[in-house]
Formats: structure tokens, sequence, C-alpha cells
């Protein structure tokens, strides 16, 4: 058990140090996922709900 454990934990670190170190939003899909995000964010400000859930939704794919 405590070796599933430690592999585990390698796994995890090897994944995470892989991550681009100036980017801290590479982990969650990088820059393209966070302008999608912002921009269905700003179209959901301005008024445009079904214009805003489209995008978002394009995001998930």
């Amino acid at each position: 058990m405590k070796r599933i454990i430690k592999i585990t934990g390698m796994i995890m670190m090897i994944f995470v140090l892989s991550c681009e170190a100036d980017d801290p939003m590479s982990f969650y899909g990088g820059g393209e996922l966070v302008e999608r995000v912002e921009e269905a964010w700003s179209v959901f400000r301005d008024g445009d709900f079904d214009s805003s859930l489209a995008i978002f939704n394009s995001a998930l794919i």
C-alpha cells in the first residue's frame, strides 16, 4: 500500500512540475481556456445570456 501511495505521489509531482512555471493557470487548461471563460463572462455581463451559455459550453469540450 505504501508503494502505491509513493508512486501516486511521484506521478502527481511530475505532473505539477511539468506545468509551465510562469503560467499558474496552465494546470487548468492553459491560457486559451481562461480567454474563453473571460470572453463568455464579458458577454454575460453585457446581457447576451444565450451567447454566453454557448461560449461556456464550447469551453467544456
